[in-house]
């Protein structure tokens, strides 16, 4: 074990043991589950659960690093398309940690020193250190059961969302 208490080897392990330690203040702080834990050759997703909300953080590294999601539960599960229709009349039950940061005026995390080709354990947990104080600074509320904040994140998703339209993605 090195000294952030992980074992050298696979990047994708690696990930997992690093998430678990910095996002356990959900199971202390939040009576959050560990639900699942998603490992692939190359990415990962950890997700913990609550009565009504659940966070999923994912490595994704040909996608840009690591991302957090905060959802509304749907029958006590994570959404299966958390995103939902975002040109429809459906509100998505799930948000980008950025986007409420963002919405409530914090400095996003940057990412730009993971190698996407051979991401470093130091640079990833780093970021991971830093979106774990994200959630805990800005996500209460959310991981308390109040979604009231949702309605204006549909409003950057969609925003976001004609803006990849209009540019013919």
């Amino acid at each position: 074990m090195d000294a952030r208490g992980v074992r050298p080897g696979n990047v994708v392990d690696s990930f997992v043991e690093l998430c678990r330690r910095r996002f356990e203040f959900l199971t202390q702080e939040h009576e959050c589950r560990l639900r699942q834990i998603k490992k692939y050759n190359y990415d990962a997703t950890v997700t913990y659960l609550n009565r009504t909300t659940g966070v999923q953080i994912g490595f994704e590294p040909r996608m840009g690093g690591v991302f957090v999601t905060l959802a509304r539960l749907t029958e006590g599960e994570f959404p299966l398309y958390p995103q939902g229709h975002i040109e429809g009349t459906n509100d998505p039950s799930a948000f980008d940690l950025e986007d409420l940061v963002k919405l409530r005026g914090g400095e996003t995390v940057n990412q730009t020193s993971i190698n996407v080709t051979n991401p470093s354990l130091d640079a990833l947990d780093r970021v991971l250190v830093q979106y774990a104080h994200k959630l805990r600074d800005y996500g209460g509320p959310i991981l308390s059961g109040d979604f009231s904040v949702f309605p204006d994140l549909a409003k950057i998703v969609r925003k976001r969302a004609a803006y990849f339209k209009a540019e013919g993605w």
